[in-house]
């Protein structure tokens, strides 16, 4: 059976939110209960939540950004949760985070930044824990127009050997989005690159055109490589489909045919044997009709 449960907030005389998700109270009104108690400076920042006996203070420099971030359980010491790094501009160039009640580190993220003064973030560095206490390290380059905005990104992860990611790196991948604005950001190319592990590629990928219809796909994995390359009508629909193997020859040419978006034919070879068609274009044409036209 469904169950409804309210939450009530407060707010001060600035409006700002003193108690999130609280409860209320006859007689007394908004309480915290299992809510957050929301504490700000004289300047309207946040300086301490409080929830179920969990603190978290934090810490501004003085020109008023967030530089740190202490986590506090039940009343217990204040102990470092995150670290922020800026530059004379304000921007995060280093971020760090650590795993609760200790002082190995869960995240870390390293920017740089395209000159020019901006926010345009040219290359970035982030490190992930893992459960064994190795890190993952994930290394990204930006490619942007003059605007500024991103045209391509190149991820790179690397395993770090050694607890706390003091050891060796080994690549595993190469990830390559390529990208083109219109109303917004589109995808048109993604390949990736196997490097480690006990199957390894070269580039592979999915490529698009601008109206994110797939023109080709790419698999590179020696004798077993394969192109694939496509043909599409206005509306995405596969016209054409070629694919060639590593030899660069071809295995597969199918020519698909609709009606009124329904496909009603192919042409497609067969191993050996030329062309032929497969279709049933009456069957195709009568279940696209609507119900009352149908067995007529």
């Amino acid at each position: 059976m469904a169950q409804s449960q309210d939450f009530w907030f407060a707010y001060d005389n600035q409006d700002r939110m003193t108690i999130s998700e609280g409860a209320f109270q006859s007689g007394v009104g908004v309480v915290v209960g299992s809510g957050t108690a929301i504490t700000y400076n004289a300047a309207g920042q946040e300086i301490e939540t409080l929830q179920n006996g969990l603190r978290f203070d934090y810490v501004y420099t003085p020109d008023g950004y967030l530089s740190q971030v202490t986590r506090a359980a039940s009343g217990g010491a204040a102990q470092a949760y995150a670290y922020y790094t800026r530059d004379l501009m304000g921007r995060v160039t280093d971020q760090m985070e650590y795993k609760p009640g200790s002082t190995a580190v869960n995240y870390f993220r390293h920017i740089d930044y395209a000159h020019g003064g901006g926010s345009v973030i040219a290359d970035d560095t982030v490190y992930t824990a893992q459960s064994n206490g190795q890190l993952l390290e994930d290394v990204t380059t930006y490619a942007n127009d003059p605007d500024g905005a991103v045209t391509s990104r190149n991820v790179t992860e690397f395993q770090v050997a050694g607890v706390g990611g003091s050891g060796s790196q080994t690549a595993h991948f190469v990830v390559t989005n390529n990208i083109e604005w219109r109303d917004g950001a589109l995808d048109v190319g993604t390949s990736t690159q196997v490097l480690s592990g006990a199957v390894q590629s070269g580039p592979s990928g999915v490529f698009r055109e601008g109206n994110q219809h797939v023109l080709r796909v790419g698999i590179t994995n020696g004798s077993d490589s394969r192109d694939i390359r496509f043909v599409t009508d206005i509306n995405g629909q596969v016209m054409r489909r070629t694919e060639r193997n590593a030899a660069n020859s071809v295995t597969s040419d199918a020519f698909t045919f609709y009606f009124n978006g329904v496909q009603v034919g192919q042409v497609a070879p067969t191993t050996g044997q030329p062309d032929r068609p497969r279709h049933d274009p009456r069957g195709a044409i009568t279940a696209s009709l609507p119900l009352p036209l149908r067995n007529r």
